[in-house]
């Protein structure tokens, strides 16, 4: 089995008139700048997948009437973080109590 992982999804806006080529052209950039923002994030891009049009909804709902919005899909994965905190000693028999109940 492999890692695990999500799909994490980025998009950016052309102008309407763009031909197709055109907005792919642009692609690798913004493909760029959404890997190096999800690196700052903590994440492991595993692959991306090639731009597509976003759907009638999202462009309805998020993009201007003069644009048109492309989609990225970014495969991820992140290692968990350690997180350390303090428990007071008459708090420990507390806490493993509520540590056994989440398992």
């Amino acid at each position: 089995m492999g890692t695990p992982s999500v799909w994490s999804k980025g998009y950016y806006d052309v102008p309407d008139s763009w031909t197709e080529e055109m907005a792919q052209a642009v692609s690798p950039k913004y493909t760029k700048r959404f890997g190096e923002h999800l690196e700052r994030e903590g994440f492991t891009i595993l692959c991306f997948l090639k731009s597509v049009v976003a759907g009638a909804m999202e462009h309805n709902v998020f993009c201007e009437p003069d644009k048109r919005r492309y989609s990225i899909f970014a495969q991820v994965t992140r290692q968990p973080k350690v997180v350390h905190f303090d428990i007071p000693d008459y708090a420990v028999p507390e806490m493993q109590k509520i540590l056994t109940l989440a398992e």
